[in-house]
C-alpha cells in the first residue's frame, strides 16, 4: 500500500488533508500518521491516489482526536451559592431552562456567587450561562458562552457577580464543557521514565530546515528532550521545536463505527472490529478500481490528531 491520502470530511466543507503518504507501507505493517494541527471532521477517509487501478485493503484502521461535542459536565453536579431566595442553586444545574424549570436566585447582597462542584478535576474548555430576562409574563433567558484559557484546570467552577451596588444572582441553566484530567501515579511516572525511548538523527540539519522525525514505536512521556550527542563542545540553536502526541489515555474512536467503502470484496467494519490480523477474513477489501476509499464515520464532531494503519497488502 502506498501514494494514499488520509482526509477528514464535515457537511458542506471540502475535505480536510491529514496526511499525504508516498512511502509504501510493508505486509502487515502498522504504521501511525499524526494530523496536522486544526484537522476537525466526523469522518476519516482514506483514499488510493494516482492514475492506475489498485484495490485498497485495511486489517484496521484507528482514530485518536478529541471530542468537539463535550457533554455538560455540570448537569445535575452538587450546586450551592452564597444566599438563597426561595430558588436553590441545584436548579441551574438541572437541565431544565426557565422555559421548563426555574431558576437558582440568590438574596440581595453585595458580591452574590454561585459554585458547581464537578467531582474530580477537568480541563475545562468552555462554560455557557443561562440568565432570565424579564419582563412580564414572558418566559425568556440570555444564553452567554465564555471560552476559558487553555490552562483553566479545577474541580470547582464559581460564578461571581462583582458589583458595589447589592445584586441578586439568578442563573436559569450553567453548562461547562471539558475533558477529565487524568493523574499518573508515582509508580506511573517511574515506568514512563524507566521506558523512555530515543530517536537518533544522524543526518545533519541545514540552515533553517524544517525536519519532521517520528518515533518508530509508541512513546508516553511528560517531557521531550533534545541532546547533542559527541565529545566536542558545540552550541545548540533551534528555532521552533512543535510536539505532536496523542494524550496517554486517548481510546481508539473509530473502534466499532459504521465504515463504507468504494466497493466490497472484504466487508468494509473489519477495518475497525479492533484486530490487527492479517490473515485470514480480518481485513476489508475493495474491488481493483481507480482511487478506491474507506470512510469511517466517527458518530461525532473531532479534532483529528492521529490515525494509525494496518496494511495486509505488499507494496508495488
Amino acid at each position: 500500500m502506498e501514494h494514499f491520502v488520509i482526509e477528514a470530511l464535515q457537511r458542506d466543507v471540502a475535505p480536510v488533508t491529514c496526511a499525504i503518504v508516498k512511502t509504501p507501507l510493508k505486509l502487515g505493517e502498522t504504521k501511525r500518521f499524526p494530523c496536522t494541527q486544526g484537522v476537525t471532521g466526523r469522518v476519516v477517509r482514506i483514499r488510493l491516489l494516482g492514475v492506475s487501478n489498485r484495490k485498497l485493503v485495511l486489517c484496521e484502521v484507528k482514530v485518536y482526536g478529541k471530542d468537539l461535542e463535550l457533554n455538560n459536565i455540570a448537569l445535575k453536579k452538587p450546586a450551592s451559592q452564597t444566599s438563597t431566595d426561595g430558588n436553590e442553586a441545584h436548579l441551574a444545574v438541572d437541565g431544565l431552562l426557565l422555559t421548563q424549570g426555574q431558576c437558582s436566585r440568590t438574596k440581595v447582597e453585595k458580591n452574590p456567587a454561585w459554585r458547581v462542584d464537578l467531582g474530580t478535576d477537568y480541563i475545562i474548555s468552555s462554560v455557557s450561562i443561562f440568565t432570565p430576562q424579564c419582563c412580564g409574563a414572558l418566559r425568556a433567558y440570555s444564553k452567554n458562552v465564555y471560552r476559558c484559557r487553555p490552562d483553566a484546570i479545577g474541580r470547582h467552577l464559581r460564578i461571581m457577580m462583582l458589583t458595589d451596588q447589592p445584586r441578586s444572582l439568578s442563573l436559569c441553566e450553567v453548562e461547562v464543557r471539558g475533558v477529565r484530567v487524568r493523574l499518573v501515579s508515582m509508580e506511573e511516572g517511574a515506568k514512563i521514565k524507566s521506558e523512555a525511548t530515543s530517536v537518533d538523527v544522524d543526518k545533519p540539519l541545514k540552515s533553517r530546515e524544517i525536519r519532521h522525525i517520528h518515533c518508530e514505536s509508541e512513546v508516553a512521556g511528560s517531557v521531550v528532550k533534545i541532546r547533542m550527542t559527541g565529545t566536542k563542545r558545540r552550541t545548540l540553536s533551534l528555532c521552533d521545536v512543535q510536539v505532536f502526541g496523542i494524550p496517554s489515555n486517548s481510546s481508539n474512536i473509530a473502534f466499532g463505527k459504521t465504515v463504507r467503502q468504494s466497493s466490497t470484496v472484504g466487508a468494509a467494519s473489519r477495518a475497525t472490529d479492533g484486530s490487527t490480523r492479517v490473515s485470514g477474513n480480518s481485513c476489508s477489501k475493495t474491488k481493483v478500481e481507480r482511487n478506491p476509499w474507506l470512510e469511517v464515520d466517527l458518530a461525532g464532531q473531532y479534532e483529528i490528531l492521529q490515525v494509525t494503519l494496518t496494511n495486509s497488502e505488499r507494496p508495488g
